[in-house]
């Protein structure tokens, strides 16, 4: 979900858009993650909350339902609406489908109205701690800092700046999707704050939190970026902050929910 990536490496799409045919043979029971699997290399992540100008596919197509449900790998989007979007192409033209379609075209320029109908759908309040999930579960990672499609063998399809070479929708583990979030510590900073701000919201921890975005941005403002001893201090000190509000930092489990089936009821 929104995070600032100007410190992010600048991960391109470099993957073609993938034919059914190019796409490996893989079956599942769940219909959200069969169309998952085909999209596999193609859809753009692009963060922000809303269908902004650089993020317009569901802006752009919400009136067009077959473009809507026809990504191609230029088609940009948050993590969150490739989740949906998985749902809707799954149960295309049911009513509850269309009921959203239209929900979310009528919501389209009010942040929160907007968010409130993805965070429905895709089940965030419904979401529990959970240390496995089962294909077509949707996993959130630090409250909802990032969300992806529980897939096969223990994977979740997954539309972000990585962790392969590229910000395409791809398979990952959870663990896998953990360290690439401490691996860049502007990430880290913001879905740490996000689990904590849900989970904790302690003053003085709070206090803490703060200090260490200041201490983020200036160090970013300063230099363009992070060198590889900053980003191990921003990252310890990162650490210490989860720790305090009684948390594991090497534990990816601490920091994931998971939300039930929630797409199966666009199929009504």
């Amino acid at each position: 979900m929104p995070i600032n990536t100007q410190s992010v490496t600048n991960v391109q799409a470099t993957h073609p858009l993938q034919s059914a045919a190019s796409v490996q043979n893989v079956q599942s029971t769940n219909k959200a993650v069969e169309v998952g699997q085909s999209w596999k290399g193609s859809l753009s992540w692009q963060s922000g909350a809303t269908p902004l100008e650089e993020n317009s596919h569901f802006r752009e197509n919400l009136t067009n339902q077959a473009a809507l449900l026809q990504p191609t790998v230029h088609s940009c989007m948050n993590c969150k609406e490739a989740v949906l979007l998985m749902g809707l192409k799954a149960y295309a033209d049911t009513p509850e489908s269309n009921r959203v379609i239209r929900d979310l075209e009528d919501s389209v320029s009010d942040d929160i109205g907007y968010n409130e109908i993805l965070d429905e759908v895709v089940g965030y309040d419904e979401s529990e701690p959970a240390t496995s999930f089962e294909a077509g579960d949707v996993v959130f990672f630090f409250a909802d800092t990032h969300v992806a499609l529980g897939a096969e063998d223990g994977k979740v399809l997954s539309l972000w700046f990585g962790p392969s070479s590229s910000s395409n929708l791809q398979e990952a583990s959870p663990e896998d999707l953990f360290q690439l979030t401490k691996e860049n510590p502007e990430v880290y900073y913001q879905a740490a704050k996000g689990w904590f701000n849900v989970e904790s919201g302690d003053p003085e921890i709070e206090f803490q939190f703060l200090d260490v975005k200041s201490q983020l941005q200036d160090a970013l403002e300063t230099n363009g970026g992070l060198s590889p001893t900053e980003k191990y201090e921003f990252t310890a000190k990162i650490d210490g902050l989860l720790r305090q509000a009684g948390a594991d930092p090497n534990n990816a489990w601490e920091f994931i929910t998971v939300a039930k089936q929630p797409l199966e009821v666009l199929a009504k």
